[in-house]
């Protein structure tokens, strides 16, 4: 199997990044496969799986990162990196902003770009903007490179969140760059507590609704893979 890079980014912050790119990366390795999680953010939130014992995660917050994921590549089935929100982002990888740099190199290199985000107006469009950013280096990719969006912390009640749904299905279901196939991960306190244990939420509450939400974004994650 070929290796297959998957970056979780936006350039918003506060969306869910590290906690989603956690439960994929776990995920992968519990259905059997040799999975590397790398921690691209100068905080490393995601840097502290390391203590678990049956997962490798490794810091990227560094200029060679490129070098870096084409280096392990060979020994694992899935990278999966994990990437900071960037303020007033650009895609085009300015020397004077490493974190931008190091977000453009991941993506350059990805297979899947998963783009969360979280119900709001503001959130609507700096992730939309952030989108339109990414579109320059899908087409350098020639059709490597696909592009999920995940609408997380979704709660089915709000009326927020129904319209920032409708919006994204009326936007996104269709378009030639971006994918959204109705990809919800409900709000709920469980997906936190799993994080404290450091463990994937199908680990922590593998019955709990919420843990259909992920099972259904790593289905959807392969799938995509599997159809490049």
């Amino acid at each position: 199997m070929k290796c297959k890079i998957i970056v979780v980014s936006n350039g918003k912050g506060g969306v869910g990044k590290s906690t989603i790119a956690a439960n994929i990366a776990i995920d992968l390795k519990n259905s059997g496969n040799k999975v590397a999680l790398f921690d691209a953010e100068k905080k490393g939130t995601s840097i502290f799986l390391s203590e678990r014992d049956d997962l490798d995660v490794y810091p990227g917050y560094d200029r060679m990162i490129s070098q870096t994921l084409t280096a392990h590549k060979g020994n694992y089935d899935y990278i999966v990196v994990d990437t900071a929100g960037v303020n007033s982002a650009s895609m085009q990888g300015s020397q004077d902003n490493l974190q931008d740099l190091i977000n453009t190199k991941v993506i350059a290199l990805a297979d899947l770009v998963i783009v969360p985000l979280v119900p709001s107006p503001v959130d609507v469009r700096k992730t939309e903007g952030f989108l339109s950013e990414l579109e320059v280096l899908i087409d350098a990719s020639r059709g490597q490179l696909k592009s999920l969006i995940v609408l997380n912390r979704y709660r089915y009640k709000e009326i927020m969140s129904k319209e920032v749904i409708e919006h994204l299905k009326a936007s996104y279901s269709n378009h030639d760059y971006h994918c959204f196939d109705n990809m919800t991960i409900r709000q709920a306190t469980i997906v936190a507590q799993a994080d404290g244990f450091y463990q994937s939420v199908n680990e922590y509450a593998p019955g709990a609704p919420v843990a259909m939400d992920f099972k259904k974004l790593i289905k959807m994650t392969t799938s995509m893979l599997e159809a490049k």
